[in-house]
């Protein structure tokens, strides 16, 4: 996608960088030569291009300063990101998107069909259960569509 080649290495070239910030211990862990993970309730992805920096999907909404605290703990500035890629639109992905591409400038990457829903920044793409009773129940629960009583 970015013309770069990504090599991996596990084991002793694995890498953790840790930065203390305000909010506390915020980890940013090298998983290949180029491509780093801030983990969280949604994991996003740093990925070191020829280009400058890319950051994969941007977590819930207020997750922006904790993907530039990684960024700076990379030793890199929030101008070092110039690309933003969402995978899709749900709001664990897209959360952050707005207020991320302000913060850097970066141009954002996403599929055509979610862009009215990114621009609005609430929503996201209709889903469908996999079949079966079990998996449209979840579905239905964890969409907010039904309310557990117990």
């Amino acid at each position: 996608m970015f013309g770069h080649v990504i090599r991996v290495g596990f084991g002793a070239e694995t890498r953790i960088l840790k930065r203390l910030t305000e909010g506390g211990s915020m980890t940013i862990k090298q998983l290949t030569q180029d491509l780093y993970i801030i983990r969280g309730l949604v994991n996003v992805y740093v990925l070191e291009t020829a280009d400058g920096l890319a950051v994969l999907d941007t977590g819930f909404p207020n997750s922006t300063p904790k993907i530039l605290d990684g960024v700076r703990a990379l030793g890199r500035q929030p101008s070092d990101v110039r690309h933003i890629v969402l995978t899709h639109a749900h709001p664990d992905h897209i959360g952050s998107a707005a207020a991320l591409k302000r913060e850097t400038g970066a141009t954002l990457w996403a599929h055509p069909i979610d862009a009215p829903i990114i621009e609005a920044g609430t929503g996201f793409r209709h889903v469908e259960a996999s079949p079966g009773l079990r998996n449209r129940i979840l579905t239905h629960l964890l969409l907010g569509l039904v309310t557990a009583r117990c």
